[in-house]
């Protein structure tokens, strides 16, 4: 699997720098800023937004392009043949038969700067970032089974500065692994519960893009990103297909969210 993958040569560069993807990007659209490339695995282009938008508040730029790119090369489809998160039919968040995630492509970018700079530029603004939180899981049980305690305290550092929240929808990672979504359902209970969380819901309209074009891994965060910009500007949120049968090791009757069906 290895011999024809790009690798380091002895006392040599590596055949490929994964910097050259925002290298090239900065080269064709002519710009003169920092330029980094962010590997996060699945979160890697949520995190690039979140380093944009520290830079740009610590006055070291004043706009970024934030990206994201995956495509399905054969490493990735042996990695998660390996471990068991492909599905065999298709994605389905929340359901009751979600079997795995289905490996897709996808290519995204966003342009962010302060509403000022917006204004005084008359560009179009699509959406405001609030805030955004960063937690890591720390040792767990590995890859494939994300912990609680990581997705709360990321939510509780977002909204540490807000007043109340009065959500509409909230856009979630839902792989459509069981184990995966069934934590991000608990965290939005664990949340919704905390009478010191500013997340005041009684039914939080609940979706996943990973339902309508598959799991699209580096790209993902900034993709669901852009379905909710889209969806405020259409006044309309797409529902998550597939959604048939509830995952059974949850309790919906209680529950502070309800996945958008139409």
């Amino acid at each position: 699997i290895q011999r024809d993958r790009p690798s380091r040569q002895p006392d040599a560069l590596p055949s490929l720098h994964a910097y050259q993807a925002a290298a090239l990007s900065a080269k064709v659209l002519g710009l003169n800023g920092p330029r980094t490339v962010i590997d996060a695995a699945c979160a890697s282009s949520l995190v690039a937004l979140a380093q944009a938008i520290l830079a740009i508040e610590a006055g070291r730029i004043d706009s970024a392009v934030v990206g994201g790119a995956t495509y399905n090369n054969i490493d990735n489809l042996i990695l998660f043949s390996h471990s068991q998160a492909c599905t065999a039919t298709d994605s389905r968040p929340f359901d009751d038969h979600a079997s795995g995630l289905v490996s897709s492509e996808g290519y995204v970018a966003i342009v962010i700067m302060t509403q000022d700079t917006a204004v005084k530029h008359d560009l179009p603004i699509l959406g405001v970032v609030r805030g955004v939180g960063m937690a890591s899981d720390g040792k767990g049980r590995s890859l494939w089974a994300p912990r609680m305690e990581g997705q709360v305290l990321a939510l509780q550092r977002a909204y540490s500065n807000s007043a109340p929240l009065d959500i509409d929808y909230l856009e979630a990672h839902a792989t459509s692994t069981q184990l995966g979504d069934a934590t991000e359902l608990e965290t939005l209970r664990r949340l919704a519960q905390d009478s010191s969380s500013p997340l005041k819901v009684q039914q939080l309209l609940l979706g996943s893009v990973k339902s309508n074009i598959g799991h699209t891994l580096e790209a993902a965060g900034l993709i669901g990103l852009v379905k909710v910009l889209v969806s405020m500007q259409r006044r309309q949120v797409p529902p998550s297909l597939r959604f048939e049968i509830p995952n059974r090791n949850y309790d919906w009757a209680t529950a502070p969210v309800r996945v958008v069906t139409r």
